[in-house]
């Protein structure tokens, strides 16, 4: 049971009046604290089934009362599901997700049915929704380019990686650039070729299989190849890092000739240490993948483009084939420890962009530019999903529904694949930091993934509240 003090903030919180004890409001705000003590409770007395039959009926109590809320009062039944933390909302574009699997070769009536598995990412229903994703760090690819010899896992797998030092123009670079990536990413198929096949021998899955037709019909387990359709997700982690990273070489080095590509790779090596001055040109002066700039959008399309044609239509051992995605889950947070300082000015050990966005550290990009960004970009070149990531401010105006209802409007028609959004106060998660007792349903969309906010290491905690401060 709720504490006396904790039950009167929870009635002072959502009452309709000071002394409101039985409205809708209230009791679906006790309800659902209940639940969360309740669920703590069964973590460490799973045994518990007496407490368990309580929690199930609460839940369905809970269910009841939000479905005569929202018939009765649908702006209190909004104004409500925000408070308690159902502020993650994903919207998907059919019409891109469809046309993404149907070029792959997948019957257009299965590509109508896709479902979003996981935390979004599209997959078919008489698909192996149990295919594992591979991931490829682009940022830290570039850098072991530049930095063959330091980093040096071209040599180990028996790779001849193309020179980027020798090219005497930008077009060179690039050409070398998306050769080294293409190498690269065949050489992780072959590796996870054979990840799959060991998987499917530790790992397989009989009743699971036996759940699906194709898998009968064929008589064949799942991890197998039972399914319709096989394919594996082959996802691109920091795409706007990397796409900010060879602008930045592309007008520094190449059209400008502020820097060698010599100098540029000593301040990186340095992570700008001694270069503070450089490194915020390279942040701030310079056009930014997000940002209203022909060149950038140029190099955008075309990186998008290649990194699509490199990394789908690989084998894998499951009679599929492996599909672009551009879907970061929490790797993006993960990986960036071991990332090198990056040509656009970030620092090594920050993090990198998360599935379509801008880098992390780029400033003035809001909702409007990025979508116009998208315009120029075909992200039905990726079924395994592109998820664009965004904070939208909190407020019952009138102007804030508009700019919600435009930029929904805008991601579809600008052809966005996944959209994410945190529908986040930013004054609330500032004192959620600072009190996190009182703040126990505010639920924050990470990257890939939703989790209560007070839960976060205070890393990404700050790392969300700014999040919300540049674009709220």
């Amino acid at each position: 049971m709720i504490s006396k003090e904790k039950k009167a903030a929870i009635m002072a919180e959502y009452g309709r009046t000071p002394n409101d004890t039985g409205s809708p409001e209230v009791q679906i705000a006790i309800l659902t604290a209940r639940i969360q003590e309740l669920t703590e409770h069964l973590k460490e007395n799973p045994k518990d089934h007496h407490s368990r039959r309580g929690l199930l009926k609460m839940v369905g109590q809970r269910r009841g009362m939000l479905a005569y809320l929202q018939k009765k009062d649908l702006e209190g039944y909004r104004a409500l599901i925000a408070k308690l933390g159902r502020n993650c909302l994903s919207i998907l574009n059919d019409d891109v997700l469809i046309e993404a699997h149907h070029r792959a070769g997948k019957k257009i009536e299965d590509c109508r049915m896709y479902l979003a598995g996981g935390c979004q990412e599209p997959v078919l229903s008489n698909e192996c929704n149990s295919r594992a994703f591979m991931y490829l760090n682009l940022p830290l690819l570039l850098d072991a380019m530049l930095f063959p010899k330091e980093l040096d896992f071209w040599s180990k797998e028996n790779l001849r990686m193309s020179r980027v030092d020798t090219a005497q123009n930008f077009e060179q670079f690039y050409e070398s650039v998306v050769y080294n990536t293409a190498q690269f990413l065949a050489m992780c198929a072959v590796h996870y070729y054979r990840f799959e096949q060991i998987w499917s021998e530790i790992n397989p899955m009989p009743l699971y299989s036996a759940t699906m037709k194709s898998c009968i019909e064929k008589k064949t387990e799942i991890t197998k190849g039972g399914a319709v359709y096989n394919s594996t997700s082959f996802s691109l982690i920091g795409i706007g890092t990397f796409i900010d990273s060879l602008y930045a070489i592309k007008k520094t080095v190449f059209e400008d000739r502020k820097y060698t590509l010599e100098h540029l790779k000593e301040m990186i090596k340095a992570d700008f240490q001694g270069f503070e001055a450089d490194r915020q040109y390279l942040m701030n002066k310079l056009p930014k993948y997000g940002q209203p700039d022909a060149g950038v959008d140029k190099l955008a399309k075309q990186v998008f483009h290649d990194l699509a044609k490199h990394s789908s239509g690989m084998p894998n051992p499951r009679g599929g084939y492996y599909e672009a995605s551009l879907f970061a889950f929490f790797f993006y947070d993960v990986v960036k420890e071991n990332t090198w300082a990056t040509p656009d000015g970030r620092h090594a050990g920050q993090r990198i962009s998360r599935g379509c966005n801008p880098g992390e550290t780029s400033e003035n990009i809001d909702a409007a530019t990025l979508m116009n960004s998208l315009r120029s970009i075909d992200m039905a070149e990726y079924p395994g999903c592109g998820v664009t990531y965004l904070e939208m401010p909190v407020s019952q105006t009138d102007t804030d529904v508009a700019l919600f209802e435009y930029v929904l409007s805008a991601f579809v028609h600008c052809g966005g694949s996944a959209l994410d959004f945190n529908v986040v106060d930013k004054d609330k998660l500032i004192k959620a930091k600072e009190n996190p007792d009182q703040y126990r349903n505010l639920v924050v969309r990470v990257c890939g993934y939703s989790a209560p906010f007070i839960s976060l290491s205070e890393e990404l905690q700050d790392e969300i509240i700014q999040r919300a401060l540049r674009n709220g």
